[in-house]
Formats: C-alpha cells, sequence, structure tokens
C-alpha cells in the first residue's frame, strides 16, 4: 500500500474537527485550584485560537509553557509577537491567544501557576494544538532527470526514482510506464526539511520494451493540498534491433538479368532503434554503404543502382543490416545469372583481292551466354562457310569443325594478339580452337574462303551472330568487298579550244573515265602545276601587273600632291573576287567525273588546262577577252600656276583585245570657248615630260555643247605609243598630252578613257587640276541680309523649371526644359558627369526639339545631377535637374552563418543596396516546420537606414536554424536572403549503457573497437584516456577515426592485438570544444562467461505451461543462450530445457502438471562456460492453476531472488 494511504484517514478524521471540539475530557480531580482549563483544539492553518486558563487564586504568577518552553508571565509574550494572554488577571483569567496559526505553532500547551501566600503550585493538564494545515508538494525530483532523453535497451532492466518535495500531508506517488501504471513500486516517507513536513521517495523496477520507444515514463504526486497532480516525466528512447533485410527483386525470375540493364534493387528494413545501418556486399566486398531511413515508418532503405555487365553473371549480391544492438548482422543474398551477348565480332583476313581469286577471310565472336551461331552474307546472298566451330564452358567442340594441324611457334606468335583480344586461353598445339570463354560464356568461329569476281565488287561482306536469346538484337561486323581492276578512257568535256570567252565568264571543265578499281585519282593542272582546289595552282604562274610597269620601261605614278590636286584612278566597278570550285572525283555507274569550274580572269588566257588519271591525260585551252583593270594618269607636276604647261601620260595595263585611248577636259564654267588646246604629239619616251613644248607642235582641237548649262566639255586629241605585249597574252597601251593652264582651270578634271569597241566596255580615270592663283568671291545672296526685328533677350529659366525627376529603373524618364529666350535658343546642350550627350540622340536617349532630355531603359548608373546649357545669341543660361532612379532592393552582406553561444547576445545584421531607403523596408521571418517556432516575439527588430538587424538576447538551443531577411522598398521585387543562426554549445556525451562495457580476448591478437558520440558546437574533439593517464594514439595499436555530421560528433577507438596486462582498464572518451566538456567511461574486460540474465518473470500461466521473460546480462563478448533449469517441490529431481532460439528472451516452458508448485531457475552460458546460480543464479516461484481455474497474465509478480544454499549447478 503507497505510504500516502496510511496517512490519509486520520488526515480526512482531522478535517472533520472545528474550533474548540474536544479531543479528551480531563478528569475531576485536575481541576483544583482552576475554575477554567484549556481543551485539545484543531484549527485550520491561518485561524486564531484561545486556550482558556481560569485560575481560583488571583494574583498568582501564571504562564504558559510550549512544548516545555516556558513563555513567561509577560502578557505580550515577547519573542512570540502573535501570542498574547487576554482576560482580567484580577478576576484570574489568563487565556493564550493566538493570531494566525501556522504549523509552528501545532504543539503541547499546559498552564502554570506559581506558588504564592494564597495557594500552592498548579498545572493545568497537556493540551494539544493541532493545526490542520496542507503543504502541497511543488517539486518531483526524478532520477533518471526530468525532461530529458533517457537511453535504454529493450529488455533490460532499469531502476527509477521518484521523490517529492516537502509536503503535508505525505502525496501518494504513482510511476506510469507509456501510460501504463506500474504496481511494483515501493515508498518510504522521510522527514522533511522543517518538522511536521514529509518527503516521499518511491522507486521502481522498470523492464522497457521496444513498444516504449518515444514514450514517456511519468512520475505523478497527488495530495489533497493539491487541486491536481504534479508531474515529472522523461522521454524513453529504447534501443532494439531492426527487422531482417529484404530485397525487392523487380519481376518475377529472382537473379535473371541482362547485360546493359540498369538494375535498382532496394533493400528495406523494418523497425529499430536507431533505425538499421544498411550496406551491399558484391561477392562479400562493400560495393555501397549509402543508405536513407523514414523515421515516420521507421523503415531503412537502401537503394543499389548498378549496370549489369558480364563479368557480374554469379556474382552474389547481399544486403546486410545492423544498428548499435543488434545480437549479429542480419544478411540477404542473391545470386546473378546474366545474359550477355558478345561485345564483338572480329574478321580476320582480308576482303581485297584481285578479281578471280580466292578471298579467305575468319569470324570469332567474343564471348556470350548463351552461345551464339555464325552465318555470312554478300550483299544480300548467303554463303556457306567452309568451316564452323562452337565452343562451350568447357571448350567442348559442338560443331563440325575440323582438324587443324598443330601450329608451328612462329605462327602461334601471330595468334598472341588474337588471343588477347578474345580474352580467352589458346592450346598452341592440336586445334585453332579457343578452350573457355569470359565469364562463364561460349565462343564461336566460322571460316569461309570465295572467288573474287568484278561484278561483286563493293558488296558487304557480313559475318552475322545470331541467337534465340537476342532476337531483338542484331550483332553484325562487315567488310567492303574490294575486287581490283586496270582503269579505262579519259577525256575532257568544256569549251571548244579557240571560242572567245570574256573575263568574268563562268566555265565549267569537266574530266571523266570509265572503269578502273581502285577508283581513278582524277588530277587537274594549270601550265603544268597540281590544281589542289584554292584560287591559284599550286606554284601556278599567275603573274599581275605589279612590276608590270618597270619591265615597260615607264615611273611609278608621282606622289599625290594636295588634295585638289591628285591622281584619281576610276577603275572598273569592283569584281568579286575570282572563284575556282574544284570537286571532289565523283562516281555514277563505272563513270568517275572530276568537275572543275572557274570564273574566267586575265591569267586564264591561253593557259593550258591538263586532266590526269594514272598513266592517261588529256588537255584543253581557253580563250579569255579581258579589258585593262585600271588605267593610270602620270603629270610631270603637282601645284600649277597661270601659264604652266602640264604634261600628261594615260597608260593602259593589259587587255585583250587592245583599247583605244582617248582624253577629255571639263570646265564647270566654261568662259573661254574655242581657246585652244595643246597636244603633246610625239611617241611617249620615258622619263618626266619636256618643261616646256616645241612651238611646232600645237594641236588644235574643236568644242562640243555639253549637256550642261554651266559650261563646254573639250575633246581633247593625244599622240598614242604603239601597243606592247602585256602579261596574260594581253596588249599595253599609253597616250600623253600637254596643257597650258590659266586660273580658270582650277579644280578642273582632265579624264582619260580606255575603251574597246569589241567587248563595249571603257574604263577611265581622271586628274584634278590644282592651279595657284587669288581667285575672286561670291556675292551673298540679297535674302541673307533681310531680318526681323524683334527684342533680343538670352535665355532665362522660368520659376516652374521642374529641378528633381524621380524615375523608375528600367522605366522612362523626362527631364523637362521651361525657358524663355529670343531669339529662340540656337541649342541645348545636356552634360552628365562632364561627358556631352549627343544631340542626334543615342541608344538610350533623345533631345527633344523643345530642350527635354527623354532617357529609356533607366538604371542606377544614370541618378545623378545632369547640367543643361541653353545658348542664343544674347548669351547662356545654365539649370541643374537630379534625376532620382529608383530600383529594387538587392542584399549586399549577410553573414551566413552567424554564430553565438548558448545564452549570449547576437545580430543578425542585413546590408542591401536600395533606392529609396524606407524606415520599415526590412522584414524578418524563420523558417520552420512547425508553426510555434517561426515566432520572433522574443527576438528585438532594428532598422536603420540600409541596415537591418534581428538581435537575438539569451540565445537557447530552440532559436538556432534558418532565418529569412525580407526587404521590400516598394519597387518589386522583393529582396530575400537565406542566413542561418548556430547556437554553439558545450559537447553533450551519450551514456548508453549498452557501450559501457566492451569484452575483448586479451591474447594479443583480437580487437576491440570502443564508440563515443556527443552532440556540440562548433567541432568537438574526441580524447581518450586508459586509467586516467592520456592515450598514445600515435601507437600503431590505437586507431581513432572521428565522423562528424551537423552537430553530431561520434569517434570510433579501434584497439589491435589487445593485451590483458596493457589493456584491460577503465577507457575514459572525452569530448572538447571551446565551450567546454563531457565525457563517459567505458571498462574493457576479458571475454568470461557472462552475466546472470535479470528480471526473470511471469508472463503467462496455464495448467501445463508457463510463459517466462527476462532481461540477457553482459555477454561476456561471445555468443550467449539460456538453458531453464526447474523443479516440482513435492518431486525430488531436476529437469533442464534450453531455449530456442539461442538469442531468444521470451520462453514458453511446456509439460507442466496443474496445481503443483515449481521452482524456475534461468542461466546463462557462452562458450566460456555459464553463469552460474550461487552468487548470481536467478529463480522465479510458480503454482500452475487447476483445471478449472482460468488460465492468463498472472495478477502478482513476485520478486525474482538467488536461490540459497546452492553452490553449483546438478
Amino acid at each position: 500500500m503507497a505510504p500516502g494511504t496510511l496517512l490519509r484517514a486520520p488526515l480526512l478524521l482531522l478535517e472533520l474537527l472545528t474550533v474548540g471540539l474536544a479531543q479528551l475530557v480531563i478528569p475531576a480531580s485536575v481541576t483544583r485550584g482552576f475554575w477554567a482549563l484549556p481543551e485539545n483544539l484543531t484549527v485550520v492553518e491561518g485561524a486564531s485560537v484561545e486556550l482558556q486558563c481560569g485560575v481560583s487564586t488571583p494574583g498568582s504568577a501564571v504562564q504558559w509553557a510550549k512544548d516545555g518552553l516556558l513563555l513567561g508571565p509577560d502578557p505580550r509574550i515577547p519573542g512570540f509577537p502573535r501570542y498574547r494572554l487576554e482576560g482580567d488577571p484580577a478576576k484570574g483569567e489568563f487565556h493564550l491567544h493566538i493570531e494566525a496559526c501556522d504549523l509552528s505553532d501545532d504543539a503541547q500547551y499546559e498552564c502554570q501557576v506559581g506558588r504564592s501566600e494564597t495557594g500552592p503550585e498548579l498545572l493545568s493538564p497537556r493540551v494539544i494544538l493541532s493545526i490542520l494545515g496542507m503543504v502541497p508538494p511543488k517539486v518531483l525530483q526524478l532520477t533518471p532527470e526530468a525532461g530529458t532523453l533517457v537511453t535504454w535497451v529493450a529488455g533490460q532492466e532499469y531502476v527509477v526514482s521518484c521523490m517529492s518535495g516537502d509536503a503535508k500531508p505525505a502525496p501518494d506517488i504513482t510511476i506510469l510506464l507509456s501510460g501504463q501504471t506500474i504496481f511494483d513500486i515501493s515508498a518510504n516517507v522521510n522527514e522533511g526539511s522543517q518538522q511536521k513536513l514529509f518527503t516521499v521517495e518511491a522507486t521502481a523496477r522498470v523492464t522497457p520494451q521496444s513498444s516504449d520507444n518515444g514514450q514517456l515514463l511519468v512520475c505523478e504526486a497527488s495530495s489533497p493540498a493539491l487541486d491536481a497532480p504534479i508531474k515529472a516525466s522523461f522521454t524513453m528512447n529504447v534501443l532494439f534491433p531492426p527487422g531482417p533485410p529484404v530485397i525487392e527483386w523487380p519481376g518475377q525470375d529472382e537473379g535473371h538479368v541482362r547485360a546493359g540493364q540498369s538494375l535498382e534493387l532496394p533493400c528495406v528494413s523494418r523497425g529499430g532503434n536507431p533505425l538499421a545501418t544498411l550496406q551491399w556486399l558484391k561477392n562479400g566486398q562493400p560495393v555501397s554503404t549509402a543508405w536513407g531511413t523514414e523515421h515516420t515508418q521507421a523503415v531503412a532503405r537502401s537503394m543499389l543502382v548498378m549496370t549489369v555487365r558480364p563479368e557480374h553473371h554469379g556474382a552474389r549480391l547481399s544486403c546486410e543490416s545492423h544498428n548499435s544492438v543488434s545480437a549479429g548482422t542480419q544478411e540477404r543474398g542473391i545470386t546473378l545469372q546474366v545474359t550477355f551477348p558478345p561485345s564483338a565480332i572480329i574478321i580476320l583476313g582480308s576482303a581485297s583481292q584481285a578479281e578471280n581469286k580466292n578471298v579467305t577471310v575468319s569470324c570469332v565472336s567474343k564471348s556470350s551466354r548463351p552461345r551464339v551461331l555464325l552465318r555470312w552474307w554478300l550483299g544480300w546472298r548467303q554463303l556457306l562457310p567452309t568451316e564452323e566451330t562452337v565452343m562451350d564452358d568447357h571448350g567442348s567442340n559442338k560443331g563440325g569443325s575440323r582438324d587443324v594441324s598443330c601450329v608451328s611457334a612462329g605462327d602461334w606468335d601471330g595468334l598472341r594478339p588474337l588471343a588477347r583480344w578474345m580474352g580467352v586461353l589458346w592450346s598452341p598445339c592440336l586445334k585453332l580452337t579457343p578452350c573457355q570463354g569470359l565469364h562463364g560464356g561460349h565462343i564461336s568461329m566460322s571460316n569461309l574462303t570465295f572467288l573474287a569476281r568484278r561484278e561483286d565488287n563493293g558488296l558487304t561482306l557480313t559475318c552475322e551472330a545470331f541467337s534465340e536469346a537476342f532476337t531483338k538484337d542484331t550483332f553484325k561486323k562487315s567488310l567492303t568487298l574490294n575486287v581490283k581492276y586496270p582503269a579505262q578512257k579519259l577525256w575532257i568535256e568544256g569549251p571548244p579550244e579557240g571560242q572567245k570567252l570574256r573575263a568574268g565568264t563562268r566555265v565549267r571543265l569537266v574530266c571523266l573515265a570509265i572503269g578502273g578499281n581502285p577508283e581513278p585519282s582524277l588530277t587537274w593542272y594549270k601550265k603544268g602545276f597540281v590544281w589542289a582546289g584554292s584560287t591559284n595552282p599550286v606554284g601556278g604562274v599567275g603573274g599581275g601587273v605589279g612590276g608590270w610597269w618597270k619591265r615597260q620601261g615607264y615611273q611609278r605614278p608621282v606622289t599625290p600632291g594636295p588634295q585638289d590636286s591628285r591622281t584619281v584612278t576610276e577603275s572598273r566597278l569592283p569584281q568579286e573576287p575570282r572563284r575556282v570550285q574544284l570537286s571532289s572525283v565523283e562516281k555514277s555507274g563505272s563513270t568517275f567525273s572530276r568537275e572543275l569550274v572557274l570564273v574566267t580572269g586575265p591569267s586564264d588566257n591561253q593557259a593550258k588546262f591538263t586532266c590526269k588519271a594514272g598513266q592517261l591525260s588529256a588537255s584543253t585551252k581557253l580563250a579569255v577577252q579581258f579589258p585593262p583593270t585600271n588605267v593610270t594618269i602620270l603629270a610631270n607636276a603637282s601645284a600649277l600656276r597661270p601659264g604652266d604647261a602640264l604634261n600628261l601620260t594615260c597608260i593602259s595595263v593589259s587587255s585583250n583585245p587592245p583599247v583605244n585611248l582617248s582624253w577629255d577636259k571639263e570646265g564647270e564654267r566654261w568662259e573661254f570657248e574655242g581657246s585652244p588646246s595643246l597636244v603633246w604629239p610625239r611617241p611617249l619616251q620615258a622619263g618626266p615630260a619636256p618643261a616646256q613644248p616645241l612651238s611646232s607642235l600645237w594641236l588644235y582641237s574643236q568644242p562640243w555643247p555639253d549637256s550642261t548649262t554651266h559650261g563646254r566639255v573639250h575633246r581633247l586629241e593625244g599622240v598614242a605609243a604603239p601597243p606592247r605585249s602585256a602579261p596574260f597574252k594581253g596588249s599595253a597601251s599609253a597616250r600623253s598630252v600637254l596643257l597650258l593652264v590659266s586660273s580658270r582651270d582650277h579644280g578642273h578634271r582632265v579624264t582619260c578613257r580606255a575603251h574597246s569597241a569589241e567587248l563595249h566596255e571603257t574604263v577611265s580615270s581622271f586628274y584634278r587640276l590644282n592651279v595657284l592663283c587669288m581667285c575672286p568671291g561670291q556675292k551673298a545672296p540679297l535674302d541673307a541680309f533681310l531680318t526681323l526685328n524683334y527684342s533680343l533677350d538670352r535665355p532665362e529659366f522660368l520659376g516652374e523649371q521642374v529641378l528633381v525627376v524621380t524615375a523608375v529603373e528600367q522605366g522612362e524618364a523626362l527631364l523637362p526644359v521651361s525657358v524663355s529666350a529670343n531669339p529662340a535658343p540656337e541649342a541645348f546642350n545636356w552634360t552628365f558627369r562632364g561627358y556631352r550627350l549627343s544631340p542626334a540622340g543615342g541608344p538610350r536617349h533623345r533631345i527633344l526639339s523643345s530642350g527635354a532630355l527623354q532617357l529609356w531603359n533607366v538604371t542606377r548608373a544614370d541618378d545623378g545631377l545632369y547640367q543643361l546649357h541653353c545658348q542664343n545669341s544674347e548669351g547662356t543660361a545654365e539649370a541643374l535637374v537630379r534625376l532620382d532612379v529608383h530600383y529594387a532592393p538587392t542584399i549586399r552582406a549577410l553573414q551566413d552563418p552567424t554564430e553565438v553561444n548558448i545564452g549570449g547576445s547576437v545580430d543578425i545584421v542585413c546590408t542591401v543596396d536600395a533606392n529609396p531607403i524606407l524606415p520599415g523596408m526590412f522584414s524578418w521571418e524563420r523558417l520552420g516546420e512547425d508553426e510555434e517556432d517561426q515566432s520572433l516575439d522574443d527576438m528585438e527588430k532594428i532598422s536603420k537606414g540600409p541596415m537591418g538587424r534581428l538581435r537575438i538576447h539569451h540565445a537557447k538551443l530552440a532559436q538556432a536554424g534558418a532565418y529569412q531577411c525580407i526587404v521590400d522598398n516598394g519597387v518589386a521585387p522583393p529582396a530575400r536572403g537565406l542566413v542561418r543562426l548556430v547556437v554553439r554549445f558545450a559537447p553533450q556525451v551519450e551514456h548508453p549503457t549498452t557501450l559501457t562495457k566492451v569484452a575483448a580476448a586479451g591474447d594479443s591478437t583480437s580487437s576491440a573497437t570502443l564508440h563515443c558520440r556527443a552532440r556540440g558546437v562548433p567541432n568537438i574533439v574526441f580524447t581518450w584516456t586508459k586509467n586516467g593517464v592520456p592515450l598514445d594514439l600515435q601507437d600503431p595499436r590505437y586507431t581513432e577515426h572521428t565522423y562528424h555530421q551537423g552537430g553530431v560528433h561520434s569517434s570510433l577507438l579501434t584497439i589491435a592485438n589487445v593485451s590483458a596486462a596493457q589493456d584491460y582498464a577503465l577507457f575514459t572518451c572525452t569530448a572538447t570544444n571551446p565551450l567546454g566538456s563531457d565525457h563517459t567511461n567505458i571498462q574493457l574486460v576479458s571475454i568470461s562467461r557472462p552475466d546472470p540474465p535479470s528480471g526473470l518473470k511471469l508472463v503467462n500461466l496455464t495448467p501445463h505451461s508457463v510463459g517466462l521473460e527476462w532481461k540477457p546480462g553482459f555477454d561476456g563478448g561471445l555468443p550467449q543462450r539460456f538453458r531453464i533449469r526447474y523443479e516440482a517441490l513435492e518431486t525430488p529431481g531436476f529437469h533442464y530445457v534450453d531455449v530456442l532460439p539461442p538469442q531468444a528472451t521470451t520462453f514458453t516452458l511446456t509439460g507442466l502438471q496443474p496445481s503443483t508448485r515449481y521452482r524456475v531457475w534461468l542461466l546463462a552460458s557462452n562458450a566460456l562456460g555459464d553463469s552460474g546460480l550461487a552468487a548470481k543464479g536467478t529463480q522465479l516461484p510458480i503454482t500452475t492453476p487447476g483445471l478449472d481455474q482460468p488460465s492468463g497474465e498472472p495478477e502478482d509478480q513476485l520478486p525474482t531472488e538467488p536461490m540459497a544454499g546452492k553452490s553449483s549447478v546438478p
């Protein structure tokens, strides 16, 4: 029964008592000398009470005693401010009055009368003042600590204690496991820290199961002083093994796959805490250690993705699962059966042969599963092989192959590359056949010999591999049959020789040949040089006119003088670059052709074009007519004065046929009609013309009317030089003229024309005369002096001139102008940052007729002051207009992550670039799934200019996470920035009981691994000590692996070659970071017999069976098994039953008799022995029910205890 139940009855009785209710009856013999006596009273805490004392002999000294302590005769009772004496002493009234009673007033009181002349010393009977006060328990102290996550292992027994604080009456304590009340608890009532107060300590033994994982263990304290029970709880993290792995094979035929298939195999393990760690192995070697977990479904999954290859045939894929409390690794495996085609087919031998000779080839396939057959095709005609061989895995012959003589050493060396390509072993003797294919496959070979015929040339010779297993796939290897035979006739098709072709004419020359294999190589030559397809033949004789001047004895033109006195060459209209197209050899039936297409030029005149094919050749020539490419005028002087003589010579370069040269002179204002022009008639000579002409040689020319109304054009006659030979089989011409110039010739042009009557084409060049003189000016027109008489004012900006213009980025802006001026402003000039904006406009601006500046696609770089200059004949005016460009905010700085120590303060600072800057444009959000976690009520938001702050005071772990800074200044879109708040805290090492003891053989050959895991930020550094001495990790026997994932850190210490003398010790793992440290102890012990199991209890009972459950103890580092020993008390002798499976922790014992008393023991054993019964054995008394009694779970569970008097197991 709980202690609170024992106290509840009298307390309820006391609550029924009222002030003045007598508890005891005072005997009459005690009342002598008193006329009023105190009585036992019970009052409620806080009430006032008065204890009566009437004395029959007034004048005596009277005082009260409280629990033997005399309070004194002073009515005010010093030291007790709530106590005083009431009544008239003259009447003998000495009543004790107590105000606002509390628990300190709960005591025994008596009234004492001192000896006097009128009477003896008197004592009243002792009375009890009971204060009916209730003090509720304020706290519950739970061990393990309340509010924490306590890690337990399923099936093991743990002790939980719960202690209440000071209370009155003593509270009732109840312990609940996953909502179920635990009845088997012990409770002790102890005195509290003050008198009259009590504390209660309750202890319970609990055995968590996997179903308790994540549930609460709750301690409740109830009391009449409480309106509702107070509670303390912690969450149970119950560790238990996962379920076995399951491989979900896609499809029906497990293990059967095809090479090239992308295989995705999911492995699933359900349950377990922690969830299972999964890994994939191929032939016992890990291939994938990646896995994922779904905590909501308590499932661990690992997906193995692989592309199946032939070498995977026969491989065993297995999935293993385990966790930290698994007794061993669970495994599920599948063996692959891979179907794969031959990876390649090779044809040995040459498919090139002269006609009417035999072609011999062999076809070999690489390993395949299943085997493939080979067949030959020439075009669409199937050929029968001369030999076929199909080899199985052991090299047995499945076809009708013929024996091949033993290969010599030299021949064998030639076959080695083929053997390496096939990946097989070859026998250098007996037969030329493979012995075994790779990956359990098969190899096929086929030999073929046939006669090469001309009509088969170009057909495809194909070796095809086929099998019923690969009906959708075709595996082929092909060669093109090349039957060689000689070439035949060759000729050229093109314009007939002697046909005149004008330059620029497109000419097509085709070289044709009949027959021949290999195909004839048709090559074009020009003048004996190979034409490689470029503009000119490689190394060909082109020949230009660059050096023709000197070859003909003429001087280069003089250097041009001033701008108005220069030689101007008017060539023909610009010609496109000469184009030559040389095609590749084309085939049409048995005819081969190669086309040469060219646009004729001067260099093609009388050139020989030749086509060759082997020993055959054909040639043709072209007759090309062409005008001169240009006409050049040579002058003996550049600057002239009136009366000077000017000698001009006109030279025409090569042309076919020759051209006629003539001179023209034109004047813009012809005022000297009929005036003679001088001609220099003598033949053109090398060197400059004479300084003065010979008077006997002047010639006159007659003018003719021009079509214009401003002058006349005179045709000048000159003397022509005889034609001379020129490049490209053409002719060159020259003609000179001598002129006397006057001031009126200034700026006039003298033109030389080269005319070809046959080609109907003229090429001309002119020379502009530069005559130095004092020329009369022109009179201005009369209307230039007619103006209107206005009031003249310089520009002045009006008061309504806009000085600030606002625009949005990527939008438009108009900077207006309000100006008054007379005359109207001549120009509006805008400048920005020292640069003048073009009045003609630009890509993003234009200046309107009103002077306003219009901008579009404005950017923040356009923000600033624009200066306007307005000008007319009376002066200038200036104005400054500011363009304020508004643009959306951009986050420039946001420290991510922002770190703070737990309990500290920090600012998350968000700096932006924006216009305008608004006071309330910053806002903050916390990102998370739980809406309660998104509250920012406990954080301070500060905004100043372009900087916003989120200030966190007294940072807590719950505040760590992602935050978002949002900035909105009214220009879309708002800016958003993500920042993580990292709360740094000292390490917290996990202390799972399963890892506090590790066993290993101390034979210097075994190894042991110690696990240490902690949480903390920033990163944790682990250190290890052995028996308090720092561990030397430089020792090769010690290996530490550290893993970090977020705020979780792990250290695995592996001890190799464990020595009993050196390593059986207490290892301490310490986790440290800048904020602190924490540690845990792990004991490394020897492999030994297992510890006895604990917590043996009855879970089910029938007349013939009993269900048992227990917690395994430390297994001693070896697999352990359990055995049950039992006896019937009325029958001598023991019975033994082995628990199956060996690792089970529950068992049903059968074969019992009804209504019989039994005693049951449980023993654990491993390879080194059993746990024994003497000191640590576990026994359980059981009485089976009768046949007429109901079966089921037992109502009361008796505690297990060691059996006395037994030292060994019989």
